[in-house]
Formats: structure tokens, sequence, C-alpha cells
């Protein structure tokens, strides 16, 4: 049965690593839209999906706002929120399409129905916009990147998969699966790791917020391994 537990962990880790290539993919394309510059030659020298920021044009055709607001009752006061878009007809790559735009405050009471865009374009989608001499960063990566993380919570479980074939503890974890404390120790640490690569690898903000979080999950789970290690130094001590 060696060979088999072996073939197990050699194939459960190749999973872990295919697993953890989109988000290696994920922060390669992120620092190339990072370090890019405006593509030379012109609007037309480049395709959508060129690794630099494509010129375009665009014309401002309409612009909403809206407010939303969020109850708690009791619990606490009443959240508004306040958007805004901005409807473009856009010229880029040699292509025509219009579209909507949330916006900041300022860009969306500087334009006007009519007003002339300059624009520029990462991979088909705005990330530059200068209505009447303002400008406005448009961050395609801005917020939290659910993809990568789901990536990774798999690459995570298979690495885990892969340690317990290793250490033949399969029969074991079979029994005692939905245990507390090894559910903890598997889970959050994970989570610790995902934190970390949210907040400093992709930017999350605040990263001291991400970072912080990482450490709780990551005492969690320490504390959800001594447990762990205590109960079955119990269950050996009856044993004897």
């Amino acid at each position: 049965m060696q060979w088999a537990r072996a073939l197990g962990t050699i194939a459960l880790l190749c999973l872990a690593g295919g697993l953890a290539v989109p988000v290696a993919d994920e922060y390669h394309e992120r620092q190339t839209y990072r370090h890019a510059s405006v593509c030379p030659g012109g609007q037309g020298s480049a395709g959508k999906r060129a690794d630099c920021l494509v010129p375009g044009t665009g014309q401002v055709t309409g612009k909403t706002s809206w407010t939303r607001c969020d109850s708690y009752g009791d619990v606490a006061p009443d959240s508004c929120t306040r958007g805004h878009r901005l409807r473009l007809d856009m010229r880029f790559a040699g292509e025509r399409r219009t579209e909507s735009l949330h916006v900041g405050a300022d860009t969306y009471r500087r334009a006007g129905r009519g007003d002339r865009a300059e624009l520029l374009v990462w991979h088909g989608e705005v990330v530059r916009l200068t209505v009447r001499g303002h400008t406005e960063r448009l961050d395609p990566y801005f917020g939290v990147r659910w993809t990568p993380l789901a990536w990774l919570a798999g690459a995570w479980f298979a690495l885990g998969a892969a340690a317990v074939v290793a250490l033949g503890y399969v029969r074991r974890l079979r029994i005692r699966w939905w245990s507390p404390s090894l559910l903890g120790f598997y889970c959050f640490p994970g989570a610790a790791v995902g934190l970390v690569l949210e907040g400093v690898l992709f930017d999350g903000r605040p990263v001291w917020a991400w970072i912080l979080a990482a450490v709780c999950a990551a005492v969690t789970g320490a504390l959800a391994l001594m447990s762990l290690l205590t109960s079955d130094l119990h269950v050996r001590r009856r044993r004897a």
C-alpha cells in the first residue's frame, strides 16, 4: 500500500499546484496593469487584450444618480450611500460601444450631456476617464477578488489532503472528520494564508485589517491544533 499512498500524495500535490496557478496569473496580471503605460502609436495600434493602456474617446450621453439606504432597526442607525453613473458612447481599438460607468461625485458634477471624454482602456475595460480636465481612475482590481481566493482555498484543501494521505491518517480522519478541533486546525490556517495574500499581494485595503484578521485566524488555528493534540494524548493514555 505504500505505492498507493505515494501515488495519491503526488496526485494531490499536483492538483494543489494546478489550483494555485490561477492565483499566480491573477497576481501577474495585476502587476502588469500597475506598471502599464499608454500603447505606442495611437488608438488603433493595439488590440483590446494588449498589455498596455489603449487610448480612446467617448461622449457623455446621460447621467444618473441614486441613494441606497440600509436599515438595521434598533441595532444601529440607517446607513445611506449615494452612487453616480455616466453613460458613454465610446470608441477605442477600432471598436464602438455604449457603456454605463460608475464614477465619483466630482466627475459626475463636472460632466454634462454631450461632453467629450478621453479614455484609457485596459483589456477592454475603462480604467481612466477625463472629462472637462478632471481625471478619474477606475481601478479594475479594486475590492476583494473572490476568484483567486476560491482557487487558493481549493489548493489549500488539496494540500491538506496530500498531507493526510502521506501520513497515513486517512482511516483515522474518516472517523474524526467532524471534530471541531480538526476542522479548525485545517480551515483557520488556510484562511490566514488567504487573508495575507489578499492584503499584501492583491492590495486589500486597509492592509493592517487584513493582516490583523490573518493573525487572528492563525492563532485560532494554533489553538485548534493544541486542542487536537491534547485530545489525541488523552486517547493514547486511555488505550495504554
